[in-house]
């Protein structure tokens, strides 16, 4: 490993990560460490390259990212190889030099995954739909890509699944697009959503695909370049509205509480940025808490078994409860999530969730401190 990344890390006093972007193996035996690193180390301290041990450390309660015991699938099973899969978020705790050793020894521990796609998220009852909701992620997952590299990921499945390619290049242009924006070439980004329509157009009587949510993407990417990038509020304001039609329409033709869930967070969220351009209105303010309340009932369902995102929708609840000032409701769901947080291993994202919870709490009742109803709760 470089000394100056070494020295990143070192030097970084507050919460640093590392993300393994291949897959990792790692080892039980300490004798199987100390063969493969060749100890001593003949590095110098001011070496360029540095002999690196990483030390990790792993709570199997947590969320993250696949990893275990491949010792009896491998040909040295007398290593006891564990193997992570790649994506795994691993906080640096500490960063130590041995200099009988030579070697330098980071410290890591996995941390829960956010990120993680939920396993319901990929429950469909044939493969064609798998195939539309695992090609719509690669828009996102490889946004971090150059674009060269992203086509290719787009045409090789368009080469694997012919009788499918014209809405896999659906995809593919909306990917364009949004690489066109960031390059503030406008005019190649609208010209690219405007093929995508024309292609999922064709579709639009496809049950299988439930094209809608997809043209209510495309509307939605449209209005807030029209309204924050090129300036042109009147088109922001009827891109935004196209938007919100065509989510209406799939969301009748959902079935999963994922589903109704992402749907009702997209109308919340465009008719807030439409509200930007409106001006305040109290109809759409109570339009708006409608979705979000939806958003949640529904987030409630499908986050039942995930402790940690249940923990983050009654923050949710707490917050929108309090917007609407039922602050007895708002503190209930406040001590529900705060009691998951505590509950959890302890991570410094928890921690901040925590201080956040609690912070929230008594803002509510420094406000209403002559309420009898949070007197009575606080007593």
């Amino acid at each position: 490993m470089s000394l100056k990344e070494i020295q990143q890390l070192e030097g970084n006093n507050g919460t640093a990560w590392i993300i393994n972007n291949s897959f990792l193996s790692i080892t039980l035996k300490s004798e199987v460490v100390d063969m493969f690193l060749g100890l001593p180390s003949s590095t110098q301290l001011d070496d360029e390259l540095q002999t690196v041990l990483f030390e990790i450390e792993v709570n199997t309660e947590i969320k993250s990212r696949p990893y275990g015991d491949v010792s009896q699938l491998s040909q040295f099973q007398t290593e006891n190889e564990f193997l992570f899969t790649f994506g795994n978020r691993f906080e640096k705790t500490n960063v130590l030099y041995d200099e009988t050793k030579q070697i330098y020894t980071i410290h890591l521990k996995l941390n829960y995954d956010y990120y993680m796609q939920n396993d319901n998220e990929f429950v469909f009852d044939n493969q064609r739909k798998m195939l539309k909701r695992c090609t719509s992620l690669l828009q996102n997952v490889t946004k971090d890509l150059s674009i060269e590299n992203a086509s290719m990921i787009f045409e090789e499945l368009i080469i694997r699944f012919p009788s499918e390619q014209e809405w896999i290049l659906a995809l593919q242009k909306c990917r364009l697009a949004s690489e066109h924006i960031k390059e503030k070439d406008y005019t190649k980004a609208l010209s690219n959503y405007d093929e995508a329509l024309s292609i999922w157009h064709k579709f639009i009587n496809d049950e299988e695909l439930n094209c809608f949510i997809d043209i209510g993407l495309i509307h939605q990417n449209l209005a807030l370049c029209y309204q924050y990038d090129i300036k042109d509020h009147n088109l922001a304001e009827k891109e935004y509205l196209e938007a919100i039609q065509y989510f209406k329409i799939a969301l009748k033709k959902v079935t999963t509480d994922y589903e109704r869930m992402k749907i009702y967070e997209k109308l919340s969220y465009l008719e807030k940025h439409r509200m930007q351009l409106t001006g305040y209105d109290s109809t759409n303010m109570e339009m708006i808490h409608r979705y979000e309340e939806l958003s949640i009932a529904n987030m409630l369902q499908y986050y039942d078994d995930d402790k940690v995102q249940l923990g983050h929708t009654l923050q949710q609840l707490a917050k929108l409860r309090r917007i609407q000032h039922e602050y007895d409701e708002s503190i209930v769901n406040y001590e529900s999530a705060l009691n998951i947080f505590l509950q959890q291993p302890f991570e410094f994202e928890f921690y901040l969730h925590i201080c956040s919870i609690i912070n929230e709490m008594v803002e509510i009742y420094i406000e209403q401190k002559n309420s009898f109803h949070i007197r009575r709760n606080i007593s």
